[in-house]
């Protein structure tokens, strides 16, 4: 047996189509609302031994999630900005409120493609690998939160005369 779910955003109104169908738990986290919004769901079960493949729909259930309770992921890291100096490639951005680490990435001549470079603390990192004169290398951050990156930044070049 499996569930289906109708979902609408006023009463009365969840329809003949499932919002979703196939649900095996007991339970559902519906993670397409919008705060502020009130929905109003009704569920079936679904068994396809049964003369009626669909039951009848319980009764209506309302949930709101209020204002401002959704947050989105964080914003990248701005104003990224790049230099050489005698010891490497200094890199800088601005903090964003509530990141503790960022993860830094980098791509260059030896590299090929991106990889990750380290991951820091605070709102700079020295990539002490990045003397070679001549070369190029191409970086951009991304805020670390509970393992997951946000969006990247800005991408910064950098350039070893």
């Amino acid at each position: 047996m499996t569930t289906n779910l109708y979902r609408a955003t006023a009463t009365g109104a969840e329809g003949t189509t499932p919002f979703k169908t196939g649900i095996t738990g007991a339970s559902f986290v519906d993670a397409t609302v919008t705060d502020g919004t009130t929905y109003f769901y009704q569920a079936t079960t679904v068994c396809s031994t049964d003369k009626t493949p669909e039951s009848s729909k319980t009764l209506e259930i309302a949930a709101v999630i209020p204002a401002g309770q959704i947050q989105g992921p964080p914003p990248a890291p701005g104003n990224f900005t790049g230099t050489v100096t005698t010891l490497g490639a200094s890199l800088n951005w601005n903090a964003v409120p509530g990141v503790n680490s960022y993860d830094v990435f980098k791509t260059g001549p030896a590299q090929g493609k991106w990889h990750w470079l380290a991951t820091a603390t605070t709102t700079s990192y020295l990539d002490k690998a990045a003397k070679a004169k001549g070369t190029t290398y191409n970086y951009f951050v991304a805020d670390n939160i509970g393992g997951v990156d946000s969006a990247p930044s800005l991408m910064v070049t950098v350039n070893n005369p």
